[in-house]
């Protein structure tokens, strides 16, 4: 597909030898004057394909050690700049920011995602091409310097090449993106290729970088050793060790010891009351994450937080032109519950035993496709074990039409349940066309009755799934109009109807500063019970985002009102879902996340008591004061709350201070408290955990 696509030459300059740039973000040293810079830059929101209204040049350079990105940003309404000292990897949609994705392999496949905002808070992660998804759990370890003045601001990277996962000996060119992001009156966005508003891929769209010459081999050993010191009903101390081995410019070896798996940030409450369906968590512990995006796949054959308390891990990681490969080996401890997915509801079955897990993925990569096979193992003594093994492939048809597929089977041999051996498969397809004017998809789901994946999160089984989506875009100057009709209908294998719907809806973008959502689900039909009816209700549902100001700079709400399943009673019953989510930046240093959702299911008119049958509600602040680029003090508050009208209320609340010191490259400390209460049950929980590198 690539040859089809618009591709723009960028190139690297080495440095001289003599001398090394200062990263302070000014780029006044007269080489960087010497570099072609990257201005061809186009504009993608709020109207594709118009020239940027802003003027934005990126340079990039490298020594024999480290890759150098210089940018100059010219925005003269300095006073409107959105900007605010945040977290790493916490900048807000609302900040102005550069974000530059570095394709060292050349393949456009994968990418390094490196972003920044004015005041130089920083995030970085991982791209996954596929799912045009971004994952910024992974850490990288680089130099960023900014500046700001009247007319805009400027901003130095000095990455490590011991960072980047290039091939040594690639022949083909690197590829970058450039993207800038200023939010005024609403969102505006350039890039230095011609993105759709709406693009099926990124980087097949982004110009080539080449490089003058071959770049050294970036051999590293880092070991990183942890201590841990907590105390709960009782004080105890725990040490530990990570180790990372980039053997070679492909290869990366990674092993942990008596690994701290403990979620320094916790996880987000989910209204979870009115399912009957597990609900997981995302992946944020270190040593899971480099490579995470070979593993990711539609269908979650692998998801990573099964894993709760190993005693030791090894992985293999390796990148190459034409396929990519990792190898994750190791033991749990835990007392581990084993998700049993069903058509109509998920349940677990604890089994205490020691378990060992390997999980194997390759993918091989060419011109417009990409295909892939994992496999999974993961025994518990002489109990049981469970395995999968499956193919996914991604076709580019053309620049607008893709074709995304996977396939699985699993063997489980459950000897804990009369020493049953079952047999299931999985498989799923998408069809995409994104065009500037229509768009459509049309997306299946298939998974037999005895399909289970013990290393990924799969909750239901026993069903088949249909979507098909059609929208038609009409753009109107800056402003952006989406409508779209989505049918879904999901039977038993049988096949027996379990749920089906049809929802028009409109997207506005652009009115206001805002983006409204609304859509009517004037008739769905849904089955939650085997032996139960089908239950026919209608909703409504209305969305609204905005950037409201420097001060509370996003505000999101959603509602869902009408009728809704009272999974409990089996019966419909008139309600609604609920929730708004704000950030709040005081004084350009204090960050203040908050959010807040309910469900309420009510008595039908005329029967009975007005008081709601069912209220379950979460609630979440995050307070964050960033003293510098390394310390900074977190507070947590969650709350939740479900309340069955003549049943117990059923309350949990957590309070959570840290206060950490981060700089991944000399020392990291954490130090807090956190103080959870489940009705009358509290624990408390104070710790100080200490890691630092050695190169």
């Amino acid at each position: 597909m690539h040859e089809t696509l618009l591709v723009l030459a960028l190139q690297a300059i080495r440095w001289p030898a003599d001398t090394a740039p200062v990263i302070d973000g000014r780029l006044d040293e007269p080489f960087w004057q010497t570099i072609a810079p990257a201005e061809q830059i186009y504009q993608v929101l709020p109207e594709a394909g118009l020239p940027a209204s802003f003027r934005t040049t990126v340079r990039f350079a490298l020594d024999t050690d480290n890759f150098y990105i210089g940018a100059s940003l010219e925005d003269p309404s300095g006073s409107e700049r959105q900007s605010n000292v945040s977290r790493r990897d916490h900048i807000p949609d609302t900040d102005d920011t550069l974000t530059i994705i570095l394709d060292p392999l050349g393949t456009r496949v994968f990418g390094q995602l490196f972003q920044v905002n004015p005041d130089c808070a920083t995030s970085d992660g991982l791209y996954m091409e596929a799912s045009l998804s971004t994952d910024l759990s992974t850490d990288f370890h680089y130099t960023v310097a900014c500046h700001q003045s009247d007319r805009g601001w400027t901003v130095e990277f000095k990455i490590p090449l011991q960072e980047l996962r290039f091939a040594q000996g690639n022949t083909q060119p690197w590829n970058v993106l450039v993207q800038r992001s200023l939010v005024r009156d609403q969102r505006r966005t350039v890039a230095n290729a011609p993105l759709p508003r709406d693009p099926l891929c990124l980087l097949c769209l982004a110009p080539s970088l080449d490089s003058p010459a071959a770049l050294p081999e970036p051999n590293f050993l880092r070991l990183t050793p942890y201590a841990l010191f907590r105390r709960t009903d009782r004080a105890r101390a725990t040490h530990g060790l990570d180790i990372k081995y980039r053997v070679s410019s492909e290869a990366i070896m990674d092993a942990t010891v008596n690994p701290d798996f403990s979620q320094m940030n916790l996880d987000e409450p989910q209204l979870s009351a009115n399912t009957l369906f597990a609900v997981s968590s995302p992946e944020n512990r270190p040593f899971f994450l480099e490579g995470a995006d070979i593993l990711e796949s539609p269908l979650k054959v692998v998801a990573t937080r099964s894993i709760t308390q190993p005693s030791w891990g090894l992985k293999y990681t390796r990148r190459s032109q034409t396929h990519d490969t990792m190898i994750l080996s190791g033991d749990d401890r835990s007392d581990n519950r084993i998700l049993l997915p069903g058509a109509y509801g998920s349940r677990y079955h604890s089994l205490r035993a020691q378990q060992k897990y390997l999980i194997g993925s390759s993918h091989w990569k060419g011109e417009g496709y990409h295909l892939g096979m994992t496999l999974t193992h993961r025994s518990y003594e002489d109990l049981g074990s469970n395995q999968t093994l499956g193919l996914a492939a991604m076709h580019y048809l053309s620049p607008e039409d893709s074709l995304r597929w996977q396939s699985i089977l699993s063997v489980s041999h459950d000897r804990w349940a009369d020493d049953n051996e079952t047999q299931g498969d999985a498989h799923y397809v998408l069809l995409q066309h994104k065009g500037a004017i229509w768009q459509s998809s049309l997306e299946l789901k298939s998974f037999s009755r005895d399909f289970r994946s013990d290393l990924g999160f799969n909750p239901r089984n026993n069903y088949r799934l249909g979507i098909v989506t059609n929208s038609l875009h009409q753009q109107f100057g800056e402003k952006h109009v989406a409508w779209y009709l989505r049918l879904s209908r999901k039977t038993e294998l049988a096949p027996r109807p379990i749920q089906s719907q049809s929802v028009p809806g409109v997207t506005l973008s652009g009115f206001w500063g805002t983006e409204i959502t609304l859509e009517t689900r004037p008739a769905t039909w849904e089955r939650i019970r085997a032996d139960g009816v089908l239950h026919r209700y209608q909703q409504h549902y209305a969305s609204l985002g905005l950037y409201p100001g420097s001060m509370l700079t996003w505000l999101q709400c959603d509602l869902t009102w009408g009728e809704r399943l009272d999974v409990t009673d089996n019966r419909v019953r008139p309600g609604r879902v609920e929730g708004c989510a704000a950030r709040l930046a005081i004084g350009k240093k204090l960050e203040w996340n908050a959010s807040w959702s309910q469900e309420l299911l009510l008595q039908e008119p005329g029967l009975g008591t007005a008081a709601p049958i069912l209220t379950n509600r979460v609630l979440r602040h995050l307070m964050v004061l960033p003293f510098d680029a390394h310390w900074s003090l977190r507070y947590i508050r969650q709350e939740e709350r479900a309340q069955r009208l003549g049943a117990p209320e059923s309350r949990a609340t957590t309070d959570s201070w840290n206060l950490s010191f981060e700089n991944p490259q000399f020392l990291s400390l954490h130090t807090g408290a956190t103080q959870a209460r489940e009705s009358s049950e509290l624990v408390q929980d104070y710790y100080v955990k200490l890691s630092a590198p050695i190169r």
